[in-house]
């Protein structure tokens, strides 16, 4: 019975490996960084919350539809969808997304009577922890809403023009929003004129007038990609499978004209400047997914120029041993997606493991800003890592005497440290004993029965204790207990 329990076990553990495909709905644990009100505010000139404004994305749900060939070999798009009342799957278009290769997800919670500090926080959650779970094409993370929904991804795709790479309004949308504030506002607008949009309605409409008034007004200032689209007979209802797929294609479009660009380059290269032929088409190899025909081709012409390329690049590392450090690791770049890179990336490693010996050789002359240096330099090969055990190392030794002093008199002396070091396990260790430590702190503050006494300690803590998971639970429960009613 043993072996075929090793089996069974290994076959779990392997199916537990592979990506979730189908429909299915789901929750998350973290916020997107930007998603945060504190942060929406400064785009938005959002005041204090009010109340509804605030939310517990673990409290929240999404409906996901991933297409069953998506494997993680090859970049999908994402389709973050909000609706105008309850709901937040693909429905009908589920067919096209396979064909397109996108990943959809909406927030089942987000009806138009919903505050839209939710609706649209929400939709950068969605993209935050989808881009964790699934392999994302940045240049394809698309905001989309039915209605007051689509009205919703009028005024995030463009306000974080950063995240999203443009968005299909489909039968309601408002005018751009920038943040006024100049440092945030200019490169965001800049983004948002170069992103990509397709608007959608019907003929019957009733929102018809003001989705060709935005397509208009949008084209005069100076937005590079934005598409109309008018579905005959369609009155104030989601757009047909047939004219979604027509709004996805044009915003993919000037991906698949790049692409085209690419290969047609690295046909004109092939002949004088091959490594630069195989360069443009690796270009589209990995970063145009979207357009099939045009990556197909140039797997086909980069496999055939191959092994022409690795025989001038080995020629060129026969003569690397001797150069320096830089020029390894220079060269390693020039060889990627090559049989040589392996053999670079070797040479080089060889060398940073000489490097970091030599910093370690002399103990007292080792410190962590040193090694810092040397994992940034070297990150992505071997000697990074041993370099990051003994940087650990010395955060331990650091650690050491601090965690020995009693819990509860130790937290500054933890937050220190998490100043002072850089991410490594010792210092989650580290986070973990600070938490640990703070955590009856903050449970005594929520404990007051006085809101203004709660109110003035939370403020307190939250200056204490900054960064922690402790504080930014401290400034949740401060921002409902000071959040004024709706007006």
């Amino acid at each position: 019975m043993r072996p075929l329990l090793l089996l069974v076990i290994a076959a779990l553990l392997s199916a537990a490996d592979k990506p979730r495909t189908g429909t299915f709905t789901t929750s998350f644990a973290e916020r997107h960084p930007e998603g945060v009100y504190e942060r929406m505010r400064l785009r938005y000139g959002w005041g204090d919350p009010e109340a509804g404004a605030l939310y517990d994305i673990a409290k929240e749900e999404f409906e996901v539809t991933v297409p069953a060939d998506y494997d993680g070999t090859i970049p999908y798009g994402l389709m973050v969808f909000t609706s105008a009342g309850k709901g937040g799957g693909a429905g009908g278009y589920k067919e096209l997304l396979a064909r397109n290769r996108v990943i959809w997800i909406g927030a089942t919670n987000v009806p138009n009577e919903r505050h839209v500090g939710p609706r649209w926080g929400l939709s950068l959650d969605a993209v935050w922890n989808m881009a964790k779970a699934y392999r994302i094409d940045p240049r394809r993370i698309y905001a989309t809403g039915f209605s007051g929904g689509g009205r919703c991804a009028s005024m995030v795709a463009p306000t974080y023009a950063d995240v999203f790479s443009g968005a299909l309004y489909l039968c309601g949308c408002n005018p751009p929003e920038f943040p006024s504030e100049k440092p945030i506002g200019k490169p965001i607008r800049e983004l948002a004129l170069g992103n990509r949009y397709a608007l959608l309605t019907g003929e019957k409409d009733f929102n018809k007038p003001g989705t060709k008034t935005l397509f208009d007004n949008m084209r005069a200032q100076g937005f590079k990609h934005v598409d109309y689209f008018e579905q005959p007979g369609l009155e104030h209802a989601m757009p047909s499978a047939e004219w979604f797929e027509k709004g996805l294609r044009a915003v993919d479009r000037p991906l698949v004209e790049e692409a085209k660009a690419l290969v047609a380059q690295g046909r004109g290269l092939e002949a004088k400047k091959p490594y630069e032929a195989c360069r443009a088409y690796r270009q589209v190899i990995e970063g145009y997914s979207i357009a099939v025909a045009e990556r197909t081709e140039a797997l086909d012409r980069f496999a055939a120029m191959s092994p022409q390329v690795d025989e001038l690049l080995r020629a060129e590392l026969a003569k690397l041993g001797p150069a320096s450090a830089d020029k390894q690791r220079a060269f390693a770049l020039r060889a990627a997606g090559f049989p040589c890179e392996t053999d670079a990336k070797a040479l080089a490693d060889a060398t940073g493991a000489k490097e970091l010996a030599a910093i370690l050789a002399q103990p007292g002359a080792t410190t962590p800003g040193k090694l810092e240096k040397f994992r940034a330099a070297w990150d992505g090969y071997d000697c990074s890592a041993k370099a990051m055990e003994a940087y650990d190392g010395l955060a331990a030794k650091a650690l050491e005497p601090v965690a020995a002093q009693p819990a509860g008199k130790r937290g500054k002396a933890l937050l220190k440290l998490l100043k002072d070091w850089q991410p490594c396990p010792t210092r989650e260790r580290t986070a973990a004993l600070l938490e640990e430590d703070i955590a009856p702190e903050l449970d005594s503050i929520l404990a007051l029965d006085k809101p203004q006494a709660r109110a003035a300690k939370l403020t307190a803590f939250c200056k204490a204790w900054p960064g922690t998971a402790a504080a930014v639970r401290a400034e949740a429960a401060l921002k409902e207990l000071t959040a004024a009613p709706r007006k």
